[in-house]
């Protein structure tokens, strides 16, 4: 198997997916359970080219797909299976030029090709198929052959529109990987490091987040609420779930505050309730009714009276001028005279009872509620003085004194009380220091700014001793920083507490940078470990000098570790992209780091490992280039120094089956050499240098032959191709060479068979092979007499006996 088990599942899901309805694509795996080898069919349109034949539009092409073990690293091979005339289409692999890289995912690999057989894409310098790249050049009219949907999706053309880029003129390197598993070098601990795949969970129900995000800020809570019923709660992730709660309670506290508003509302006091209803609006824009409510109580609240007291003087005043009014000075009209009866005179004492009882109850009920004002203001003045509001606190007294002077007749010793209570409280200590700016702190009275400063330190050494034996050093840093910031006095910071905080605010300094920097060790943040750890060795002079022995050696220890990892970390990052020479680097600087308990062997055992696997894999690697840049020698021998590594470190890397490695790398090597031969010979064919052609076609067969692969299909059909080829080219040379000899001999020859000719008069001969029967091979002779009369042509069959080497004049009815 060529690649991990976890991996090809996945890929076998993804392509599965995909490609399962593609109208042009169809995948058929081949090999492995799960499949790292697959048969793409291409239903589009494509060149081919018979043997010797005209340039054909075809459909139905076929590609072999493998996938190696070191993938995505090295790219998947990919190899024609069908005749297809293309310049990057080669009988053994396909070039993809810069296409491949490793982000790139194997269903644009399957598109990309599918779109260079319909002749989107090709190379126009240095093909694999120097004819194709010529034919492909001058009919660029009629490419792309046709119009082929090859996604649905926009954003799978956006994917491929940023690789539609001319192939450049290198070979693929996956003419040298792709059948290569990578030397199954971490075959063994990826299997064991690798979870079952996990099966496929379809994908959760939709829903629009970025509409209820923007439901919260328009704070509509009741409309989101709505909107959350609408969606399966378990559907949804961590934060909509918070986005949730958040709008529940929300909603809480609005109808929270509309019982409140209801309340105040039944009290009559509309203000408030309309205050309540005004909150609602900040909370939730969208409450039910919300916008009626609030103009029903704006209304009420506009009609309420100013203030009790206004009102009530008001009244006394109006009551006052009522019963002091003049009475009219005008002339009294007659009256006519009656008879006073006892009903008459019933009537009159019974109004004059009812207008006295009246203004006395008026009188009263003026007096009471003075009182009550009066009462209120006192109430309002201690109030104040407990706030420590004392301006606002005399006002208020002075008030309440001038409304119970006002009080007469009734209560007076409930007046009297109120009075001597006010005077006590204008003449109290309190009022007077509070009105002199003083505060009483600790029995003594200080200056405001004093006393304030004196309760924020107090307060600041609170919490910084909470947040210090809670080992939250940050804000107690803070806490302490502000307190050592006020000045050192005895009736406010003593020069002890104060030498006291800033040790402790030393400590915790220290102890900040020294916890995060183990904390950023323990979550594998090295790099940050190694700032925050050296920053702390620069505040360990900070310490009492009995706590530092042991924070210098957890330093110590702590350093080297972060530095190791940082350095190992760093190298696989290098390693898993493939950048092997400065993977190893980082491993050299890693392996400097001194060994001590805080590293175990095992960790130095293991970049031993992944280094020696690195410069393996940078050997193959710089094979892959030199065949890429058509250095096949340096290819080749690139290729060798592997396997020469392979065998001599087999301990250090690791290899499960080295001989089945090294098998691999030798069939690398075979590949390379075929194709840079192949290659070769056809260069030889295109100047007609046949015999050396030949040659070169032979020492292939003699390679495949003496190869452990000769019985390999890919190798056993290439061997017949070099075969049928070579026979083919012998011919060609025997034919050449016949032709040759018959030319350079055709006077004595013509002059042998005809007596009459002159020889010297012998010109223009053609000489032109005409059948093989078996035995013999055919020419005929035509030459051109001159002389003293008409130009006669001169033609005559030769034939060479192939079994005793000889020519003779043969006849055509032989």
């Amino acid at each position: 198997m060529s690649a991990a088990p976890n991996p090809l599942v996945e890929i076998y899901r993804q392509l599965s997916e995909q490609f399962s309805c593609h109208r042009a694509i169809s995948i058929v795996p081949t090999k492995g359970d799960p499949p790292d080898r697959y048969e793409i069919s291409y239903n589009v349109k494509g060149l081919s080219r018979p043997a010797k034949g005209d340039v054909i539009e075809t459909t139905g092409h076929v590609v072999e797909l493998t996938i190696p073990f070191g993938y995505p690293h090295f790219p998947p091979s990919c190899k024609p299976k069908s005749n297809i005339f293309h310049p990057d289409f080669d009988p053994a692999a396909i070039c993809l030029g810069d296409f491949w890289h490793q982000d790139c995912q194997l269903p644009d690999l399957i598109l990309y090709i599918g779109r260079m057989i319909n002749g989107e894409f090709y190379s126009r310098t240095n093909a694999f198929n120097e004819e194709a790249c010529i034919w492909y050049g001058n009919h660029p009219d009629v490419l792309p052959l046709a119009e082929v949907e090859w996604r649905d999706s926009q954003a799978a053309q956006d994917v491929l529109a940023k690789n539609d880029k001319p192939a450049i003129d290198t070979l693929d390197e996956s003419d040298l990987c792709t059948t290569f598993d990578f030397l199954a070098i971490d075959e063994v601990t990826e299997k064991e490091e690798s979870p079952d795949e996990p099966p496929f969970v379809a994908p959760a129900p939709t829903y629009d987040a970025d509409l209820l995000n923007l439901l919260e800020k328009q704070k509509r809570f009741f409309t989101l609420r709505e909107s959350f019923k609408r969606i399966d709660s378990d559907s949804l992730p961590e934060q909509l779930k918070t986005l949730a709660s958040r709008a529940k309670e929300a909603i809480s506290q609005a109808e929270d505050l509309f019982r409140e508003s209801r309340k105040a509302e039944k009290r009559g006091d509309a203000r408030s309730a309309f205050d309540a209803l005004a909150k609602i609006k900040e909370i939730a824009e969208d409450f039910p009714d919300l916008k009626n409510h609030l103009r029903r109580l704006r209304e009420a609240a506009e009609g309420e009276p100013e203030a009790a007291i206004s009102r009530v003087d008001k009244s006394a005043e109006d009551g006052e001028k009522k019963a002091k009014a003049p009475r009219s000075t005008g002339k009294i009209a007659a009256v006519p005279s009656f008879r006073w009866n006892r009903k008459i005179i019933g009537s009159l004492l019974s109004g004059s009872v009812a207008i006295f009882l009246a203004a006395s109850g008026y009188s009263y009920w003026s007096a009471m509620t003075k009182l009550d004002a009066a009462e209120a203001a006192s109430s309002r003045c201690t109030a104040l003085l407990e706030k420590g509001e004392f301006e606002n606190a005399k006002r208020s007294c002075e008030e309440a004194l001038t409304i119970s002077n006002n009080v007469k007749f009734i209560m007076p010793d409930r007046v009297e009380q109120l009075r001597k209570h006010l005077g006590q409280t204008l003449q109290s200590e309190k009022m007077n220091q509070g009105l002199k700016g003083m505060v009483l702190v600790d029995g003594t009275y200080l200056a405001q700014k004093d006393a304030e400063m004196i309760e924020t330190s107090r307060q600041l050494r609170t919490e910084a001793e909470e947040f210090y034996h809670q080992k939250n050093w940050q804000p107690a840093i803070d806490c302490y920083a502000r307190i050592l910031a006020m000045p050192v006095a005895p009736h406010v910071i003593s020069a002890e507490i104060a030498a006291d905080v800033k040790t402790k605010h030393d400590f915790a300094q220290f102890r900040l940078v020294h916890d995060s920097a183990l904390q950023s060790l323990q979550n594998g943040k090295w790099r940050e470990a190694v700032t925050e750890l050296i920053k702390a060795e620069g505040l360990l002079h900070l310490l009492p000098e009995g706590d530092r022995p042991q924070y210098v050696i957890n330093l110590k220890n702590a350093l080297a570790k972060s530095t190791f990892e940082q350095s190992r970390e760093q190298g696989d990052l290098l390693f898993a992209n493939s950048e092997w020479q400065k993977a190893m680097a980082a491993y050299e600087l890693a392996l400097s780091t001194p060994e001590n308990e805080a590293l175990p062997k095992e960790s130095f055992d293991m970049i031993h490992r992944n280094m020696k696997r690195a410069e393996l894999y940078d050997l193959i690697d710089q094979g892959v280039k030199s065949f890429g840049a058509g250095a096949w020698d340096e290819a080749i021998g690139d290729y060798r120094k592997a396997v020469e590594f392979l065998a001599s470190h087999q301990a250090h890397l690791n290899v499960t089956d080295a001989e089945k490695s090294i098998r691999k790398l030798s069939r690398i090597i075979l590949q390379s050499l075929i194709v840079r031969d192949r290659q070769l010979a056809a260069d030889h064919l295109e100047k007609n240098e046949l015999p050396v052609a030949g040659n070169i076609y032979r020492q292939l067969i003699d390679r495949i032959d003496n190869s452990p692969f000769s019985g390999e299909g890919e190798f056993l059909a290439a061997r017949n191709e070099f075969s049928a080829t070579v026979q083919t080219l012998d011919e060609k040379i025997f034919i050449a060479e016949k032709s040759n000899y018959l030319e350079s001999e055709y006077r004595p020859l013509f002059a042998a068979n005809y007596p009459t000719a002159v020889a010297a008069n012998l010109v223009k001969p053609h000489i032109s092979f005409t059948k093989d029967t078996g035995d013999k091979a055919v020419f005929k002779m035509q030459c051109t007499e001159t002389g003293g009369g008409r130009p006669l042509t001169l033609v005559m069959y030769y034939a060479f006996n192939k079994k005793n080497g000889q020519w003779e004049l043969h006849s055509e009815q032989q």
